[in-house]
């Protein structure tokens, strides 16, 4: 009887400490923080101050997702530090090998591609680039493998363009001296290294045509042989200047910069992540002026170059759980060990009333007997009150608890010995009144 007393004691015990346990990991659910480590590629490159532009735009709200940037030397090195689970989070161009393990967040800009030529030059597109001189702009070093597909795909042998790379003044010479006849420009729709090569152009002759900007001929056939890559649309005067660069709408050859995570990222990060940087690329724009590009994915291609994360996806689709659905089941856990706590605790402390009134009253009928015992002149009247009180509270108590007193036929025993004590006593007074 007793064991199975201390059994409920220690189930009570154990409900107490799952509860807490449960409640802290809600606490912990709820306000977990999660630092990302995003594979950027160069110090210097566009990865790395976009995680710093990241950082800092979100750093007065304590958002629950950090980032560090690991830095590497290109993005094909960010992607074999994704697969190798050296980071969580890569930034990486579309034409590079995808990591095996990536999936797609956001898009997080568009570069488009195209022919940078002098107002007055002849070159019409890449087919015209055989037997020229072209300059590289500087940059990745997957740039020149590009511009080697493309003149491939538009009937070019690669080897009969020459090429060298350069910017500044060093362009600005190269075109007054007629000694480069067109540049090969990726950049992003606005400010960027193409508005920048444009601008070195000019000042090669102020006052005559402006420099023009020319697609990809075929865009989209070359997006068809090269999945990884889009097309993209290029508004009339994307690239400023006096003149309007280009002086009409046009549509032309693009690569994307996307955020690619962990296939194991959890979904619930990924969609947050999403929401973080849709929501927010305005006031990322004020920090780095490509950010207004970020864009979500197409979500209805089925059969995407780069899959799209479950998490992100949802969120894109609407059909994002809430915090409260993603963790229903710790709150149905925690309102259940809540519940069996409050029983066993009501329990316990019926348990623990009951003890206590059973060891008042087994003290009292100690020292009852201890008179009975002791003391020959004790009062037999006295003794039965006091017996007879501990006999009503044991009964009220066996009734409310039929199974959780001592053996009565023991207590039998006893109430009967401490009866005939007090008979005896009982006689004994009444044979010396009568002598």
């Amino acid at each position: 009887m007793r064991l199975r007393h201390w059994r409920m004691v220690l189930f009570g015990f154990a409900g107490i400490f799952a509860a807490i346990f449960m409640g802290l990991l809600a606490i912990w659910l709820f306000s977990a923080k999660y630092t990302l480590t995003v594979a950027a590629g160069p110090a210097d490159g566009y990865g790395s101050r976009f995680v710093a532009a990241l950082n800092e735009a979100f750093k007065p709200e304590e958002p629950r997702i950090r980032f560090n940037a690991l830095i590497t030397s290109d993005s094909s090195a960010s992607a074999k530090a994704l697969e190798a689970g050296k980071a969580d989070l890569a930034i990486l161009r579309s034409d590079i090998k995808p990591p095996s393990n990536g999936l797609v967040i956001v898009i997080l800009r568009r570069d488009a591609v195209g022919l940078l030529v002098p107002g007055k030059s002849d070159i019409k597109g890449f087919g015209d680039l055989g037997g020229k001189s072209v300059a590289m702009l500087p940059g990745s070093p997957y740039n020149a493998a590009l511009f080697d597909s493309l003149l491939t795909f538009h009937g070019v042998d690669a080897k009969m363009v020459k090429r060298q790379t350069l910017s500044g003044n060093a362009l600005t010479d190269a075109i007054k001296k007629k000694s480069v006849d067109a540049v090969f420009g990726i950049g992003p729709l606005g400010i960027g290294p193409i508005v920048d090569a444009l601008a070195d152009m000019r000042r090669a002759d102020p006052r005559g045509k402006a420099p023009v900007f020319l697609p990809v001929e075929d865009a989209s056939g070359y997006v068809k042989a090269h999945p990884a890559m889009e097309t993209v649309d290029v508004p009339k005067g994307a690239f400023g200047g006096a003149t309007p660069v280009p002086d009409d709408d046009d549509t032309t050859l693009a690569l994307t910069w996307r955020l690619v995570a962990k296939d194991t990222m959890l979904d619930a990060v990924a969609g947050e992540l999403a929401r973080m940087l849709i929501v927010s690329k305005g006031r990322l724009a004020l920090l780095m002026p490509t950010a207004h590009q970020i864009i979500a994915p197409d979500t209805d291609d089925k059969s995407p170059y780069l899959p799209l994360h479950p998490g992100a996806a949802a969120y894109y689709n609407d059909d994002q759980e809430s915090w409260f659905d993603r963790f229903e089941d710790v709150f149905y856990l925690v309102a259940m060990f809540g519940s069996v706590l409050a029983s066993i605790g009501a329990g316990a402390a019926g348990l623990f009333r009951r003890h206590s009134h059973r060891e008042a009253d087994l003290i009292a009928l100690s020292r009852l007997i201890e008179t009975i015992s002791t003391d020959p002149n004790y009062d037999p009247d006295a003794v039965e009150n006091q017996l007879g009180a501990l006999v009503r509270r044991g009964l009220m108590l066996r009734a409310k608890h039929p199974d959780d007193l001592d053996d009565p036929q023991v207590m039998g025993l006893v109430l009967d010995e401490i009866r005939h004590q007090i008979a005896a006593r009982r006689a004994a007074i009444t044979k010396n009144s009568r002598t």
